[in-house]
Protein backbone atom coordinates (compact mmCIF):
# COMPACT_ATOMS: atom_id res chain seq x y z
CA UNK A 1 0.00 0.00 0.00
CA UNK A 2 3.18 2.75 1.02
CA UNK A 3 4.35 1.82 -2.75
CA UNK A 4 1.45 2.10 -4.26
CA UNK A 5 0.39 5.77 -2.05
CA UNK A 6 4.00 7.01 -3.21
CA UNK A 7 3.41 5.94 -7.32
CA UNK A 8 0.24 8.33 -6.83
CA UNK A 9 2.00 10.94 -5.26
CA UNK A 10 4.59 11.10 -7.39
CA UNK A 11 1.86 11.44 -10.89
CA UNK A 12 -0.11 14.11 -8.91
CA UNK A 13 3.40 15.78 -8.37
CA UNK A 14 4.05 15.44 -11.92
CA UNK A 15 0.73 16.84 -13.13
CA UNK A 16 0.86 20.16 -10.29
CA UNK A 17 4.21 20.96 -12.12
CA UNK A 18 3.29 20.35 -15.62
CA UNK A 19 0.15 22.53 -14.47
CA UNK A 20 2.26 25.46 -12.88
CA UNK A 21 5.15 25.20 -16.01
CA UNK A 22 2.10 25.73 -18.55
CA UNK A 23 0.98 28.74 -16.26
CA UNK A 24 4.11 30.27 -16.35
CA UNK A 25 4.27 29.75 -19.93
CA UNK A 26 0.97 31.32 -20.74
CA UNK A 27 2.24 34.22 -18.29
CA UNK A 28 5.23 34.87 -20.93
CA UNK A 29 3.04 35.62 -23.91
CA UNK A 30 3.42 39.39 -23.70
CA UNK A 31 1.48 42.04 -25.71
CA UNK A 32 2.61 44.39 -28.32
CA UNK A 33 4.38 48.05 -27.22
CA UNK A 34 4.53 51.42 -28.69
CA UNK A 35 6.97 54.03 -27.30
CA UNK A 36 7.44 57.34 -28.09
CA UNK A 37 10.68 58.96 -28.77
CA UNK A 38 11.83 62.00 -27.59
CA UNK A 39 16.20 62.24 -27.12
CA UNK A 40 17.33 64.85 -25.08
CA UNK A 41 21.31 65.85 -24.79
CA UNK A 42 22.73 68.33 -23.31
CA UNK A 43 26.48 68.92 -24.78
CA UNK A 44 29.51 69.75 -22.91
CA UNK A 45 31.83 70.95 -26.03
CA UNK A 46 32.63 74.83 -26.30
CA UNK A 47 29.99 76.66 -28.76
CA UNK A 48 32.09 76.74 -31.90
CA UNK A 49 29.09 77.56 -33.93
CA UNK A 50 30.10 81.13 -34.05
CA UNK A 51 26.62 82.12 -35.28
CA UNK A 52 26.91 80.39 -38.78
CA UNK A 53 24.04 78.99 -40.48
CA UNK A 54 23.07 75.31 -40.89
CA UNK A 55 20.50 72.92 -41.86
CA UNK A 56 19.56 69.45 -40.70
CA UNK A 57 18.33 66.90 -42.47
CA UNK A 58 17.46 63.34 -40.60
CA UNK A 59 17.18 60.18 -43.16
CA UNK A 60 15.64 56.62 -41.73
CA UNK A 61 17.57 54.17 -43.14
CA UNK A 62 16.45 51.23 -42.00
CA UNK A 63 14.29 48.34 -43.73
CA UNK A 64 11.84 47.89 -41.00
CA UNK A 65 9.66 50.03 -38.83
CA UNK A 66 9.97 47.61 -35.77
CA UNK A 67 12.35 48.26 -33.74
CA UNK A 68 11.95 44.51 -32.23
CA UNK A 69 10.20 41.96 -29.89
CA UNK A 70 9.32 42.02 -26.19
CA UNK A 71 10.55 38.26 -26.17
CA UNK A 72 8.01 35.10 -24.57
CA UNK A 73 7.20 32.28 -25.68
CA UNK A 74 5.31 34.19 -28.47
CA UNK A 75 8.10 36.55 -29.83
CA UNK A 76 7.10 37.14 -32.95
CA UNK A 77 4.10 38.97 -32.15
CA UNK A 78 4.87 40.21 -28.86
CA UNK A 79 6.69 43.49 -31.25
CA UNK A 80 7.73 47.07 -30.00
CA UNK A 81 6.91 49.63 -32.61
CA UNK A 82 7.27 53.92 -32.38
CA UNK A 83 3.94 55.46 -31.37
CA UNK A 84 5.05 58.05 -34.43
CA UNK A 85 8.12 58.15 -36.78
CA UNK A 86 11.54 58.87 -35.50
CA UNK A 87 12.88 61.40 -37.96
CA UNK A 88 11.14 64.23 -36.33
CA UNK A 89 12.55 63.43 -33.05
CA UNK A 90 15.64 63.15 -34.11
CA UNK A 91 15.70 66.30 -36.16
CA UNK A 92 14.12 68.47 -33.07
CA UNK A 93 17.26 66.75 -30.69
CA UNK A 94 20.02 67.39 -33.50
CA UNK A 95 18.77 71.11 -33.72
CA UNK A 96 18.37 71.57 -30.28
CA UNK A 97 22.04 70.20 -29.96
CA UNK A 98 23.64 72.60 -32.55
CA UNK A 99 21.98 75.46 -31.23
CA UNK A 100 23.87 74.82 -27.99
CA UNK A 101 27.03 74.55 -30.12
CA UNK A 102 26.27 78.18 -31.56
CA UNK A 103 24.80 77.43 -34.88
CA UNK A 104 22.01 79.27 -36.31
CA UNK A 105 19.97 75.78 -37.22
CA UNK A 106 17.09 75.90 -39.56
CA UNK A 107 15.82 73.14 -41.73
CA UNK A 108 16.32 72.33 -45.41
CA UNK A 109 13.87 74.88 -47.01
CA UNK A 110 12.65 76.35 -44.16
CA UNK A 111 14.10 80.97 -44.17
CA UNK A 112 14.07 81.25 -40.49
CA UNK A 113 16.84 83.01 -40.35
CA UNK A 114 16.39 85.58 -43.52
CA UNK A 115 17.94 83.26 -46.19
CA UNK A 116 17.23 79.81 -48.29
CA UNK A 117 19.52 76.48 -47.66
CA UNK A 118 21.37 77.70 -50.70
CA UNK A 119 22.21 81.08 -50.16
CA UNK A 120 25.49 82.21 -49.27
CA UNK A 121 26.02 84.18 -46.05
CA UNK A 122 29.09 85.99 -45.88
CA UNK A 123 30.78 84.27 -48.30
CA UNK A 124 30.06 80.73 -47.07
CA UNK A 125 26.74 78.68 -47.89
CA UNK A 126 24.91 76.79 -44.61
CA UNK A 127 26.65 74.13 -43.30
CA UNK A 128 24.42 70.94 -44.00
CA UNK A 129 24.47 68.19 -41.65
CA UNK A 130 22.62 65.18 -42.19
CA UNK A 131 21.70 62.46 -39.47
CA UNK A 132 21.47 58.69 -40.90
CA UNK A 133 19.26 56.49 -38.12
CA UNK A 134 21.50 53.33 -40.11
CA UNK A 135 20.33 51.03 -37.01
CA UNK A 136 17.98 50.13 -34.12
CA UNK A 137 17.70 47.14 -32.49
CA UNK A 138 15.17 45.98 -29.38
CA UNK A 139 15.63 42.23 -28.26
CA UNK A 140 15.00 40.05 -25.20
CA UNK A 141 17.29 36.60 -25.60
CA UNK A 142 15.22 34.58 -23.34
CA UNK A 143 12.05 33.32 -24.30
CA UNK A 144 10.71 32.42 -21.22
CA UNK A 145 11.70 34.56 -18.81
CA UNK A 146 11.99 38.07 -20.95
CA UNK A 147 13.22 40.07 -18.50
CA UNK A 148 16.58 40.73 -20.09
CA UNK A 149 16.70 43.12 -22.82
CA UNK A 150 19.43 44.67 -25.03
CA UNK A 151 19.08 47.35 -27.36
CA UNK A 152 21.61 49.25 -29.63
CA UNK A 153 21.16 52.15 -31.92
CA UNK A 154 23.56 52.99 -35.00
CA UNK A 155 23.87 56.63 -36.13
CA UNK A 156 25.56 58.14 -39.27
CA UNK A 157 26.52 61.80 -39.28
CA UNK A 158 27.35 63.34 -42.98
CA UNK A 159 28.17 67.07 -42.61
CA UNK A 160 28.95 69.76 -46.28
CA UNK A 161 30.90 72.61 -45.38
CA UNK A 162 31.96 74.57 -48.57
CA UNK A 163 32.35 71.99 -50.53
CA UNK A 164 34.12 69.65 -48.58
CA UNK A 165 32.59 66.42 -46.41
CA UNK A 166 32.55 64.67 -43.20
CA UNK A 167 31.19 61.49 -42.13
CA UNK A 168 31.01 59.74 -39.03
CA UNK A 169 28.98 56.68 -38.20
CA UNK A 170 28.93 55.90 -33.78
CA UNK A 171 26.74 52.86 -32.14
CA UNK A 172 25.40 52.64 -28.68
CA UNK A 173 24.86 49.24 -27.11
CA UNK A 174 23.28 48.40 -23.54
CA UNK A 175 22.20 45.51 -21.85
CA UNK A 176 19.78 45.60 -18.79
CA UNK A 177 18.04 43.01 -16.35
CA UNK A 178 14.72 43.35 -14.38
CA UNK A 179 13.15 41.05 -11.59
CA UNK A 180 9.86 41.98 -14.06
CA UNK A 181 9.38 42.23 -17.93
CA UNK A 182 9.98 45.86 -18.88
CA UNK A 183 6.46 47.58 -19.20
CA UNK A 184 6.06 50.46 -21.94
CA UNK A 185 7.44 53.13 -19.58
CA UNK A 186 10.52 51.37 -19.01
CA UNK A 187 11.40 50.24 -22.87
CA UNK A 188 10.72 54.30 -23.33
CA UNK A 189 13.51 55.19 -21.31
CA UNK A 190 15.70 52.38 -22.52
CA UNK A 191 15.48 53.29 -26.16
CA UNK A 192 15.59 56.92 -25.63
CA UNK A 193 18.62 56.50 -23.79
CA UNK A 194 20.09 54.82 -26.34
CA UNK A 195 19.27 57.87 -28.74
CA UNK A 196 20.58 60.28 -26.71
CA UNK A 197 23.81 58.71 -25.69
CA UNK A 198 24.35 58.07 -29.66
CA UNK A 199 23.20 61.59 -30.76
CA UNK A 200 26.01 62.87 -27.81
CA UNK A 201 28.84 61.06 -29.22
CA UNK A 202 28.36 62.26 -32.62
CA UNK A 203 27.96 65.21 -32.13
CA UNK A 204 30.82 65.76 -29.64
CA UNK A 205 33.38 64.12 -31.76
CA UNK A 206 36.55 66.08 -31.36
CA UNK A 207 37.21 65.02 -35.14
CA UNK A 208 34.06 66.81 -36.11
CA UNK A 209 34.75 70.08 -34.06
CA UNK A 210 37.96 70.12 -35.61
CA UNK A 211 36.47 70.13 -39.38
CA UNK A 212 33.93 72.65 -38.74
CA UNK A 213 36.45 75.16 -36.74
Amino acid sequence: MLVLWRTKMKYVLLFVLLLNLGSALSGCALSPQQVSLMPSVTVDSQPYGAGRAATVSVLDDRNDEVLGTRGGVYGDTSLITMTKGMVEPVALASEKILSQLGFDVSRPGASNAGFGTNDVVDGESPIKFTVVIANLNYSSPNKVFANSVNGEVELKLNVEKNGEEFNSRFKTKNSERFFSVPDDKVNMVLINKLFSETLAKLFEDPSLAHFLQ
